[in-house]
């Protein structure tokens, strides 16, 4: 991607970013927010996908960076603190990398945090609930509607038939 669509495409999320933070803090639901800021429910949720795929990109695009001590730096016996959110791990200097990763599951991280954003993308709000709901009545209605025609086609055509 050259620089002017990346610039473009990060403009376009930090609009998208702005309008779900103002319909968070709204207190509104996302249907009356949207009635009464003239935007789509369909856009609006198009928009919330994509802002979700761009965190989700943006994160998969850090990995773990081994850190190599400069030759010259004094060494001492210190610990190691890792904190993670309210978790908190104190490990001496010397502490084996192997154990290490194995403890932290770092093998197993991207995988799981994989089929952990499948099974969060299909759960819907009440809201795409009610959406979706709403689509199908309006489908089943046309398709109804459809049947009636050809019934009625169906019939006239087999009375030609029997003349």
């Amino acid at each position: 991607m050259n620089e002017i669509a990346r610039v473009k495409k990060g403009m376009k999320l930090a609009q998208w970013a702005e309008m779900i933070r103002q319909r968070n803090e709204s207190g509104l639901t996302v249907t009356d927010w949207c009635k009464e800021n003239g935007i789509n429910l369909k856009t609006y949720y198009y928009r919330l996908k994509r802002m979700r795929q761009a965190v989700c990109n943006e994160i998969e695009q850090h990995d773990i960076v081994p850190v190599v001590p400069n030759a010259g730096a004094e060494t001492t016996v210190e610990k190691i603190e890792l904190s993670v959110g309210d978790v908190k791990v104190s490990l001496p200097d010397n502490f084996n990398e192997d154990t290490l990763r194995r403890l932290l599951g770092v093998s197993d991280w991207r995988t799981k945090r994989n089929a952990a954003a499948k099974a969060r993308k299909y759960q819907m709000t009440d809201d795409e609930a009610k959406l979706r709901i709403t689509e199908l009545e309006r489908e089943n209605a046309e398709l109804r509607k459809a049947n009636d025609i050809l019934k009625d086609a169906l019939g006239f055509f087999a009375k030609d038939r029997k003349k």
